[in-house]
């Protein structure tokens, strides 16, 4: 079993968290970590509604408070297979940079990187400063895969649920997730 930590920031972009945990929850092979910063839900309810977050959250084993520095995830010794935060606000992003781990989501994020485990960070905002650019190639050297939520047109979707499942299903191939149906080049 592959335990994976899925965090959703404060960034707009919350189709894409929905697409990726309804994903992770259909994987036989994966256990499921969630936790939503404050933010993140206040931004999930505007997007989405509650119906959406209901579905999200339910048939999720592990949902972790965001203010839990306790739980098992924090730990380095946790069999952790990987985490992301989808999507990953610039906020969220600075303070990986910097080192910081006050909320569960930074502390997963730091945990990732000091055991070279897989960090995907789907950046949501825009745009990108010269600090933010450059604390994002820190991260890049140190291991995250940064993520901007670009969806790609080639595969011509229909919708914009297909572009969400797009991006989603690409961020979490760098977490060794096999996500049927992602469209292939050529």
């Amino acid at each position: 079993m592959k335990h994976i930590f899925l965090a959703v920031s404060g960034a707009s972009g919350s189709i894409y968290a929905s697409k990726a945990a309804a994903f992770l929850k259909s994987c036989s092979d994966v256990k499921l970590h969630i936790t939503i910063s404050p933010a993140g839900r206040k931004i999930f309810l505007h997007e989405l509604g509650q119906a959406a977050l209901d579905e999200m959250l339910s048939d999720v084993e592990y949902l972790h408070d965001y203010d839990d520095m306790a739980s098992s995830v924090a730990s380095g010794s946790f069999p952790l297979a990987g985490a992301a935060i989808i999507p990953c606000s610039l906020s969220s992003a600075m303070s990986i940079a910097a080192g910081l781990a006050n909320n569960l989501s930074l502390r997963v994020a730091q945990v990732a990187l000091k055991e070279k485990l897989p960090l995907v960070l789907l950046i949501r905002e825009t745009p990108l400063d010269a600090i933010h650019l450059e604390n994002l190639a820190l991260l890049s050297r140190s291991g995250a895969v940064i993520m901007p939520a670009s969806p790609q047109f080639y595969s011509k979707p229909s919708s914009i649920d297909d572009l969400a499942s797009e991006t989603a299903g690409r961020a979490l191939k760098y977490l060794g997730i096999e996500v049927p149906d992602l469209f292939h080049w050529g």
